[in-house]
């Protein structure tokens, strides 16, 4: 456990104390928490200074290496760290300053899967990065086809003419699909590194990472689609890559494991069922073979057997959880919208994990966002008397094939339950976790009991900011028992469950959308335009006489019909999406408050070695950009 001073220390902005070799334990453990004392001192010294201290570990010399982060006055941190770390005797190897590099993987698969919102994104964090008041930053992008100068990106055409004619006919003809006027161009990504292809990717990691040293970070964007697992191990999930290639959390996982130990990685993802490289913080992927060597963590945008918000050709709308992560960071969003309240505790820099909180607060999507953390807790963690159920989270989960992907590759199921105690498994590829080192006598651990602000209580300020904010967003006071945010849930969903049946019992009776009608209207009225497979030859359709005809078709009876159906249609799309964004508030509140428990537990239930991981983990979700 880290000592009482730590737990009152200011943030570490831009890392973590890295956790250390579990062969030096128990020793450089006791380092570790000494230094966290002396680095709380300095900061008791200098108030307002804001540091980080990235690494701290005795080397076979006996003297501590460190490696310093410093976001304002950074000479005067590292003179005071290292002078006190001298008064206190011991030897100071030099301080080493950092550097972020970053990897941006960003577009579609394809150009029909390659939305205008996805270079949007791109464009945006650039903006981000220019600022002046941002330490600089390596960034590598890598989009779609990369330098290929043909049509790529799918946008909603600004010159197309209104033609309300040939979209009325759009939408007959086309069974309700999208009727937008599409269309494509090339990519206006300046700087970009290459093409969105796995192999591409990592030779320029490869790359970056042997030149990476201790202080410096690796940081990973992905604004792109995704696909759910396939095989046995229903979190190997993926990004879909340019010509429908694919990088698997496995894969992913083992290009991670070749950072050096002391470099921090931190991943923003946003792609469809993002939640599945939460796992990548184990051995290529993978829980049974335990936490990786190195330190990572992440935010994503959605759970691992759900689809995420987003992916428009119209970059008018911002609604998706990487526009609020990163707009938090500046106090903007994509579209220019100012951005209050995402400091949560008002101390002048917003974190990677305020960011996050933003999103889950902010944001009216289907998604509900984890980060690495939460994966860890899942895993390593349990509830009294209660059984976690990811996929009942999102409202169910997928379905996986039988066969696995690699003769290798199991479920995560088979040797370790999430609801089990944490047993016999590996902290890193090396170092297993005999049984007798679990803790023994385990005291009672908290359940799903209580009020919300029972819950809140030893808990962490974000996680805190989350379940105060949903359940203000649910008009559910703290004081209420959790039982109520339950039992509100489910009549929602009881609710909702009645509500689609009624309106579809209602259709089946005889309703009608009112299309065929019109569409037989029309044809009667204009047989040029009732033939299905060259409606769009007519010459009625000359753009100087569609107004005129648009005014003869709206007064048919069949128009009428079919106009009031639309708007009886839209209301109850709105209606639907409003119930399905008040389910998924809740979700988000019910993942929260299991986050809560779960930390609370996980001293009582997890090795020191696993405990560790995760208080590092914990800060480094705390680091955010760099100011000058």
């Amino acid at each position: 456990m880290l000592s009482p001073n730590l737990q009152k220390c200011d943030k570490f902005h831009g890392g973590s104390i890295r956790r250390v070799d579990p062969d030096k334990a128990p020793e450089s453990i006791e380092d570790r928490n000494m230094f966290h004392d002396i680095v709380h001192r300095c900061y008791e010294r200098r108030s307002g200074l804001r540091s980080a201290i990235m690494l701290a570990t005795r080397n076979g010399s006996g003297s501590i290496q460190i490696a310093v982060r410093a976001v304002q006055r950074p000479v005067v941190v590292v003179l005071y760290v290292v002078s006190f770390l001298v008064c206190q005797g011991f030897p100071v190897q030099s301080a080493a300053w950092g550097k972020d590099y970053l990897f941006t993987l960003a577009g579609g698969y394809s150009p029909e899967g390659n939305q205008a919102s996805l270079e949007a994104n791109v464009l945006f964090l650039q903006d981000i990065l220019a600022s002046d008041e941002l330490e600089p930053v390596e960034h590598s992008i890598f989009f779609s086809d990369g330098f290929d100068d043909t049509a790529d990106v799918q946008i909603v055409d600004p010159s197309d003419p209104t033609l309300p004619v040939t979209d009325l006919l759009k939408s007959l003809y086309s069974l309700g699909r999208q009727s937008t006027n599409l269309d494509y161009r090339d990519h206006q990504i300046p700087n970009i590194a290459g093409p969105l292809e796995p192999s591409n990717i990592k030779a320029a990691m490869q790359r970056v990472v042997s030149r990476l040293t201790a202080g410096d970070r690796l940081l990973i964007y992905v604004t792109a689609h995704g696909s759910a697992a396939t095989g046995r191990n229903q979190y190997n999930t993926s990004i879909n890559c340019w010509d429908r290639q694919f990088i698997h959390v496995k894969e992913f996982s083992t290009w991670l494991d070749e950072v050096p130990p002391e470099v921090p990685t931190i991943m923003v993802m946003a792609q469809c069922y993002a939640g599945g490289f939460a796992h990548s913080i184990f051995d290529r992927g993978n829980q049974r073979n335990g936490l990786a060597k190195n330190l990572r963590v992440g935010f994503f945008a959605q759970q691992h057997d759900l689809a995420a918000a987003g992916c428009r050709p119209d970059i008018e709308n911002d609604e998706e959880y990487s526009s609020y992560f990163w707009g938090a960071l500046v106090g903007r969003s994509r579209t220019g919208h100012t951005i209050h309240a995402a400091d949560f505790d008002q101390d002048g820099v917003v974190t990677f994990s305020e960011a996050h909180g933003h999103a889950i607060l902010a944001s009216n999507t289907i998604d509900i966002p984890l980060r690495t953390t939460d994966a860890l807790l899942r895993v390593y963690s349990r509830i009294d008397q209660y059984q976690l159920d990811d996929s009942s989270i999102g409202g169910g989960g997928s379905s996986h094939s039988s066969e696995s992907e690699n003769a290798d590759e199991e479920a995560d199921s088979l040797d370790f339950p999430l609801q089990e105690p944490a047993s016999a498994t590996s902290v890193g590829r090396t170092t297993a976790i005999p049984i007798s080192s679990q803790p023994q006598n385990v005291p009672k651990l908290h359940s799903m009991s209580g009020t919300l602000n029972e819950i809140c209580e030893h808990t962490s300020p974000a996680t805190v900011r989350e379940i105060q904010g949903l359940a203000q967003q649910l008009q559910i006071e703290l004081t209420e028992e959790v039982t109520v945010v339950f039992d509100r849930y489910q009549e929602l969903r009881q609710g909702t469950r009645r509500s689609s049946r009624f309106r579809g019992g209602r259709r089946s009776r005889g309703r009608s959308s009112g299309r065929r009608q019109l569409r037989e209207a029309i044809g009667e009225q204009w047989p040029d335009l009732g033939a299905s497979d060259h409606w769009r030859d007519s010459p009625l359709l000359a753009v100087e006489g569609q107004a005129e005809l648009m005014d003869s078709i709206q007064q048919l009876p069949a128009y009428k019909a079919y106009s009031q159906a639309q708007l009886e249609r839209q209301a109850t799309n709105q209606e639907r999406e409003l119930l399905e964004v008040q389910q998924v508030k809740y979700q988000r509140l019910i993942f929260a408050m299991e986050t809560a428990l779960l930390a609370k537990n996980l001293p009582h239930v997890a090795p020191p070695e696993v405990l560790a991981v995760y208080e590092s983990m914990q800060h480094l979700e705390q680091s955010s950009l760099h100011h000058r």
